[in-house]
């Protein structure tokens, strides 16, 4: 995930991650910043191959 969001562009702040109950998944919180437009990083980050699901909402 930090390699993919470098590559386009879009230099990691924070991650954050924690397992879920069934051992098998993952959510992963990742805040970046960057100059391009969110959803071309939310397109991307959604064609990986692990990747069920992207949301991007604002940093408050």
């Amino acid at each position: 995930m930090l390699g993919a969001a470098e590559r386009r562009g879009f230099r990691p702040l924070a991650v954050d991650g924690e397992a879920q109950p069934d051992g098998d998944r993952w959510h992963l919180r990742l805040t970046v910043e960057g100059e391009r437009a969110d959803t071309s990083l939310q397109t991307q980050l959604a064609k990986l191959y692990d990747c069920l699901a992207v949301e991007v909402s604002p940093c408050s």
